[in-house]
């Protein structure tokens, strides 16, 4: 049975730190497949996410926010998994937040000068790009959008010819729109993937993410992003009636102080209770 898809295109989702890029990809794919944060630092490696629309498929390569100023290991390996992501996309699709647009303008420069224009002066094969004003639902007042993209244009004129796209991945605003422009810049090629696969890494990984989602949620006034998720063991079992399929997931939450252990665990181990996935 041959495939209905006929096209494919890979775009790498960069930006700042806390933009909504994951927000984006999973407001394109219809799932919940990338971690959501308010913090930032939330997305550390390199996500593919894969969903076909019409005799397209879409790879989405969801990447670490750009550090300004990495003070640590995980920030200056962050910039670096970022750079990896641009070794040879058809697309990028550089994600700004609308309603930060004004303070974080010096910081979008920066982010052009030292990771996008060499990557567009390097690379072999053209790169298409596009430029992604999210966030829009939060602007105090939606007159601000065209003066803020005329503005871009102008502090951004090598860019000039890029399209420039406001949306709103929480209320999934122009979602349409860009989703039409990558469908138009796909190749006609075979699928990359097989056409039933939603990314390119396995249910142990998500699991381990869904995890480190959960604490951010719960603990982001008490305990800084020094804390992380390893999967022990992941079966799978059947239950009593047979009819249905329980995941049994053993994991390890390491944490860099010992202080931070009962703020986790909470009274009589409630807190972490809460956020352990619910059974259904």
């Amino acid at each position: 049975m041959s495939s209905k898809l006929k096209r494919s295109i890979v775009a790498s989702i960069i930006g700042r730190t806390a933009v909504g890029k994951s927000s984006i990809i999973n407001a394109l794919i219809g799932e919940h497949l990338s971690i959501v944060s308010s913090r930032t630092q939330t997305t550390r490696q390199l996500i593919r996410a894969i969903f076909n629309y019409q005799d397209c498929q879409i790879v989405l390569i969801d990447t670490p926010g750009y550090q300004e100023r990495p003070k640590n290991k995980l920030n200056r390996l962050m910039n670096r998994t970022l750079t990896e992501a641009l070794a040879n996309p058809d697309m990028i699709v550089w994600v700004i937040d609308a309603s930060r647009y004004q303070k974080s303008k010096l910081s979008e420069k920066r982010l052009l000068e030292k990771i996008l224009i060499p990557v567009f002066d390097q690379v072999d094969l053209p790169i298409t790009g596009v430029v992604v004003f999210n966030k829009i639902d939060k602007l105090k007042n939606i007159n601000q959008l065209l003066p803020m993209l005329e503005d871009f244009k102008n502090s951004f004129p090598n860019l000039a010819k890029l399209e420039l796209i406001p949306l709103s991945a929480i209320t999934k605003k122009n979602i349409n729109i860009l989703l039409k422009i990558l469908c138009q810049n796909s190749n006609v090629t075979s699928p990359l993937f097989p056409e039933d696969q939603i990314s390119d890494l396995n249910e142990r990984f998500f699991a381990q993410e869904f995890m480190r989602e959960s604490l951010y949620d719960e603990l982001y006034q008490e305990i800084p992003f020094g804390c992380a998720v390893t999967i022990d063991s992941f079966a799978k079992e059947k239950t009593k009636n047979k009819k249905k399929e329980l995941l049994r997931i053993a994991l390890t939450i390491r944490i860099s102080s010992d202080k931070h252990k009962p703020i986790i665990l909470g009274e009589n181990g409630q807190r972490i209770k809460r956020m352990l996935p619910k059974q259904g």
